[in-house]
Order: C-alpha cells, then structure tokens, then sequence
C-alpha cells in the first residue's frame, strides 16, 4: 500500500507495488514519518473511516476529527468556526 497525509489525515491505499504492507493482526499501523507529519502520537486512539469507493483507509486524529466538528456545527449553526 501507499501511505500519504493530507492535512492531519494518514491515508493508506491499497497498491500493489506501494512500499508498505498490511499485516494480519487487526490494527493500522502508521509508520512514524506519517504519524509525525499528522500529529499523531505512538499509542494514540484515532478515528479509521473506510473510503470503499475510493479503496482507501483514511486516519484521522483527533485534532482532525475536532476541526470538522467545529465547521460542521458552524454550519448547523450559520456562523463561523471559532
């Protein structure tokens, strides 16, 4: 697979001949290069969403997950994020 970041966000595409494999134990591991360029810390819950269309994992810590609340309930709310 691939792995990228986007913002605060890991993302790790399936390919073939990307440089990194998924094991068989039921984790994502996020290689500490990616994890440093995200602000992700070693041991940190973070939310995994699949992208199915898109065949892709996308890692968000929680720094992430908290701007897009913060837009979102903007947006409910008709102002600005704070």
């Amino acid at each position: 697979m691939t792995i990228t970041v986007v913002d605060r966000s890991v993302l790790l595409h399936r390919c073939a001949d990307g440089a990194f494999v998924m094991s068989d134990i039921p984790y994502v591991t996020v290689p500490s290069s990616a994890r440093a360029r995200s602000g992700v810390r070693a041991g940190q819950r973070v939310l995994v969403a699949a992208d199915v269309a898109h065949d892709v994992l996308v890692v968000h810590p929680p720094s992430a997950v908290a701007a897009m609340l913060a837009d979102y309930h903007a947006d409910l709310a008709g102002g600005e994020p704070e």
